[in-house]
């Protein structure tokens, strides 16, 4: 339901819009719902009326809006229906890539050693761990990217288990795959106590279960 989605009340304009100011610009939640319809209207733009269009837009921005009805009943029969939106799948990939990006180029900078230009790189490359700049490169991207996909609650689930998995790297504690499950679960419901009535939150947490398995 929309309550559970964090929606406590719809509404609708009558007559003609009209634009009474811009003063919330610099607001960062503006700009970025901006920066939003900005890349949707250019997708549309560029597929036009091709058959997956809005399937695309949904997987890119997390913007169902535009899926057809019939795509929407197979998505639902086949179970799939989830995964279109901005899920772990998503963020994972793009974690994934910025991790792989952020340690080749992080461990190449110790390779100059005896460059006068890359001392301070390569001393920097030296004291901090790969390791550690990658993680925190990841959880920036999976900011921004978040950001990018609206912050759906799908969206802060993932975001809240990828940040307990990176804190814990980054402070070396003790903490096993099932700990980190129990303790990302728990902060998403304080955080989102609706949560569990949707289908996608025992859905990620069992994918995850069964890959710790």
């Amino acid at each position: 339901s929309m309550f559970s989605q964090g929606i406590r009340a719809t509404g609708r304009v009558r007559g003609q819009p009209q634009l009474l100011g811009t003063g919330t610009t610099g607001r960062p939640d503006i700009w970025v719902q901006r920066m939003r319809y900005s890349l949707r209207q250019q997708m549309q733009a560029s597929l036009g009326d091709a058959r997956y269009a809005g399937l695309i837009v949904a997987l890119a921005l997390g913007d169902q809006s535009k899926i057809a009805y019939s795509d929407r009943q197979v998505l639902n029969r086949s179970g799939i229906a989830h995964l279109v939106a901005i899920s772990g799948l998503h963020i994972g990939w793009v974690v994934a890539l910025v991790v792989g990006v952020t340690t080749w180029f992080w461990r190449r900078l110790m390779w100059p050693a005896r460059w006068t230009k890359r001392r301070a790189a390569y001393a920097a490359s030296t004291h901090i761990p790969a390791q550690t700049v990658a993680a925190i490169a990841a959880w920036v991207a999976a900011i921004a990217y978040c950001s990018l996909a609206g912050w759906g609650i799908p969206a802060r689930r993932v975001f809240i288990m990828l940040t307990v998995f990176l804190a814990a790297l980054l402070c070396r504690l003790p903490c096993g795959g099932w700990r980190a499950l129990a303790l990302a679960a728990a902060l998403v419901v304080t955080a989102h106590p609706w949560a569990p009535l949707s289908a996608g939150f025992w859905l990620s947490f069992a994918a995850v279960a069964a890959i710790l398995a």
